[in-house]
């Protein structure tokens, strides 16, 4: 079985939920991506081998924060939630920098809510993903 790249971001599509986002409080039915960009970055790379990204961003009123991408073999960058800046202007990108096996690993064993995050959005997309596939 071999998932597009057009597969899998419809199936993401259908997997968000407030468990699976940064800010469940934030995140809308009108927003479903909003920060979901970490865990669907890393299930990206889980599931179809792209290389995960972080980069500092600036937004409209001043706000800062840090936003997960993918990018293929050929290095373009596959941005999966970049609608849920829709809302709000990004004005400027910062420090593009790769999260190697090791990182992410880091990053999962030091934050365990992004763990936890992660487990139950990668659980609903292999349920949705078995569905698809039967």
């Amino acid at each position: 079985m071999q998932l597009s790249v057009d597969g899998f971001e419809k199936l993401v599509r259908i997997c968000r939920s407030k468990e699976s986002s940064g800010d469940p409080e934030s995140r809308s039915d009108s927003n479903p991506s909003y920060r979901q960009c970490l865990v669907t970055a890393l299930l990206a790379h889980e599931i179809l081998w792209l290389s995960v990204f972080a980069e500092k961003i600036t937004s409209e009123h001043n706000r800062t924060g840090h936003h997960f991408f993918n990018k293929n073999t050929e290095n373009i960058p596959i941005r999966f939630c970049e609608e849920q800046f829709a809302y709000e202007k990004i004005l400027a990108r910062h420090r593009e920098r790769p999260l190697n096996k090791e990182r992410i690993e880091f990053l999962l064993e030091r934050h365990p809510e992004i763990k936890q995050r992660y487990e139950i959005f990668k659980k609903t997309f292999e349920t949705e993903l078995a569905s698809v596939f039967r």
